[in-house]
């Protein structure tokens, strides 16, 4: 009988497989064991009616990373430059998607593939979803809408099927210059600097590990399952420790302002628990207890949400993030243009090229 690995030495095959996959999807939705997130969802005279609820429990957000040509996922976290050549350069190495789904399908997706972004919206199931959560005049809005001389085409498209398209690569200096026009801070280092986030990752993993304790919750080699539990408050002091040592990460600037003291009052002395799952060797599923985030409130609310978890599953293995076929013929690009020429009150030219 083969010998049975040690916690340690599955999370490491899980890391190991991880960082040398390709395509890897994780898919985020909820579990409801005991059905009290329901509950939580509909409760009161301003709560989501049941079939929203059920769209919503019954739904998830699926993002998929697909690291272009031969590259891997470890070769993701490499540094990268800030600047927009850096930038464009860094969307040409990663094909990247999120899908958005309601109990029945797909809502929304985006795709990135090749620096050229892609979006699907599924107006009838949006529709009917809102008409479900007491929405009226979505589908007189969208009928409206397709009568705009300047976006009626785009509508038509986007209902009869067709996804819309945008290559973002020309436009990343200008959209940024635009920013800084409109007095919007700057949330990236300076140019050529570099961001090194796979050092990153590793310091807080350091840093938070003293107070994590993971234990085996069954006795199976190929499909493990440990289950974590985390002092949620000096965890979180010594994670924002290291933010705060790091220079250059952008959009922190707030979140670094936190002191211990701040966190004291924000957190309760208690522990967040979860769950990891590993099948042979490959990390398949991270799990959050609801409850357990709840109570760590320092002042937690009185709703119960005992059974209920966050879930993400993962797939090291997932189908490769393509470009659509059935593409809308309808140009964005010829709009931006004229949006970062002209700014919000220029007129709209015909962007249309069907």
């Amino acid at each position: 009988m083969e010998k049975r690995r040690t916690v340690g030495a599955e999370l490491a095959s899980a890391r190991t497989n991880l960082d040398k996959s390709g395509a890897t999807s994780f898919t985020l939705h909820l579990s409801d064991g005991k059905g009290r997130l329901a509950a939580a969802l509909s409760k009161g005279s301003d709560g989501a009616s049941k079939a929203v609820t059920q769209a919503v429990l019954g739904g998830g957000i699926t993002v998929t990373l697909d690291p272009a040509g031969s590259r891997t996922l470890q070769q993701l976290g490499a540094s990268q430059g800030t600047s927009s050549a850096d930038v464009t350069a860094a969307l040409k190495k990663v094909n990247f998607s999120l899908a958005v789904r309601d109990s029945r399908s797909a809502l929304a997706e985006l795709r990135l593939v090749g620096g050229v972004l892609y979006a699907h919206v599924d107006l009838d199931e949006i529709t009917r979803v809102a008409k479900d959560g007491g929405a009226t005049g979505v589908k007189d809005s969208i009928t409206s809408a397709t009568q705009d001389p300047t976006f009626g085409p785009l509508v038509k498209d986007v209902r009869a099927g067709q996804w819309i398209t945008l290559d973002v690569t020309p436009y990343l200096k200008q959209l940024s210059d635009l920013a800084k026009s409109l007095g919007a801070q700057p949330t990236t280092p300076a140019p050529g600097s570099t961001i090194d986030t796979a050092k990153i990752g590793k310091d807080l993993l350091d840093a938070v590990k003293p107070y994590v304790k993971i234990t085996d919750a069954n006795d199976s080699s190929s499909d493990r399952v440990l289950d974590v539990r985390v002092q949620l408050r000096p965890a979180a002091k010594a994670a924002l420790a290291v933010l705060k040592a790091t220079k250059g990460i952008p959009g922190l600037a707030q979140l670094l302002t936190v002191d211990d003291a701040a966190v004291d009052k924000a957190l309760s002395d208690g522990t967040v628990d979860g769950q990891i799952r590993l099948t042979d060797g490959h990390l398949t599923q991270l799990s959050l207890d609801l409850d357990s985030v709840r109570k760590a409130a320092a002042t937690p609310s009185s709703t119960d949400l005992a059974g209920g978890k966050v879930v993400d599953d993962v797939d090291d293995r997932a189908s490769p993030v393509t470009a659509p076929t059935d593409v809308s013929s309808f140009d964005l690009g010829a709009l931006l243009k004229q949006f970062l020429s002209a700014g919000l009150g220029a007129g709209m030219p015909s962007a249309y090229s069907g």
